[in-house]
This record gives structure tokens, C-alpha cells and sequence, in this order.
């Protein structure tokens, strides 16, 4: 495995770990670091950022759509020729908080979403914000193809289950030989 020295924290860092200057810490499997949430996006909590995204966006897609068939069936009451007279007239009158919340939504939406899909394909690719942006192009040398991407991301280790596994390993490893036992066989 390739490792980097950091000047910062002097320290060795594992492969895909970069140095964070917001945070003033390396971070493995870095992403980026996020002004809204106020922490960087790495290996830790990855999972949980996609997840977020995808949730506001399916939630802003379910709001327009809510939005949309309030002002259809307001526009049905009314009486115009025009549809999209009837479309507004009909909101403006007893559902005046619809097109408004629906501008609203479609501008999350276009936000939020185009981020969701960015960050979709970076999974499915294996690559992370930080990769894509500096000096991986095209293929990745991490990708494991999409299913294997994906569940690396979602169902994979972090970290501190990692960490919490070998003291536990080590923890019984030391009773194992306290009592005259055959040491436990490692599992990673």
C-alpha cells in the first residue's frame, strides 16, 4: 500500500487519505469538506452524506409532486378556457402556497439532485470528490465494478467498527493466553 508522508500531521498516511486544511486533519477516503455540515466527507460518514442526499431529493420530488396535483385539482373547480389560466387561478385563490412551494422545491430539487446524481456516479465508480476533481480521470483504479462499488460504500467497515473489532480480538486473544489457551486465529 502506497503512503504518503504529512508534513501537517507527521504522520504516515494510507493510501486515498488526504490532509484536510479546513479541519486540519487527514482523513481517510477523503471527499471534500462540506461548508453546511461544517466536517470533512470521508470514509466514516460517506454513506451518511449519499444518504442525505438521497432522501431530500426523493422528499423535494414528493413535494412537487404533492404541489402539482393540489394545483390540478384547484384548476378543475375553475372555469377558464385557457388551462394555465385555470392552472393559477384556481391555486391563487385557495391554495395561494402551492406554486410558490412548488418554485421553491424544483429549485432544491435542481440543486440538491444534480448533486445527488454527481455523487451517485462516484460511487458506482468507486472515486471520491477529491479524486475526480484533482487527478483521476476516466477510470478509476479502485473500481470493482458497480455492485461492489456500491456495496463498499454502504455496507463496508468504517473505521471505528474496524478499530472496535481488533481490541475486541485482542481483548480475547489476552484472556485466551491468560488462561493457557491457544491463541485466537486473526480474522483480518
Amino acid at each position: 500500500m502506497l503512503q504518503k508522508w504529512c508534513t501537517t500531521c507527521h504522520i504516515w498516511r494510507p493510501e486515498r487519505t488526504s490532509h484536510c486544511h479546513d479541519c486540519n486533519n487527514c482523513v481517510l477516503r477523503f471527499d471534500h469538506h462540506c461548508p453546511w455540515t461544517g466536517t470533512c466527507i470521508g470514509k466514516r460518514n460517506y454513506r451518511y452524506f449519499v444518504t442525505f442526499l438521497w432522501s431530500t431529493s426523493l422528499l423535494a420530488i414528493f413535494v412537487c409532486g404533492v404541489c402539482v396535483a393540489e394545483l390540478i385539482s384547484a384548476s378543475k373547480k375553475e372555469e377558464e378556457d385557457n388551462y394555465v389560466l385555470r392552472f393559477f387561478s384556481g391555486a391563487s385563490r385557495s391554495h395561494y402556497m402551492a406554486p410558490i412551494l412548488l418554485v421553491y422545491t424544483l429549485f432544491i430539487l435542481c440543486c440538491v439532485g444534480g448533486l445527488c446524481c454527481y455523487h451517485t456516479s462516484l460511487v458506482v465508480s468507486n472515486k471520491t470528490t477529491h479524486e475526480d476533481m484533482k487527478y483521476i480521470k476516466g477510470k478509476s483504479p479502485f473500481d470493482r465494478g458497480g455492485l461492489q462499488n456500491i456495496k463498499e460504500v454502504f455496507v463496508g467497515m468504517i473505521p471505528s467498527q474496524v478499530s472496535a473489532l481488533l481490541r475486541s480480538h485482542a481483548q480475547a486473544n489476552r484472556a485466551a493466553e491468560a488462561d493457557g489457551g491457544v491463541e485466537m486465529a486473526n480474522i483480518l
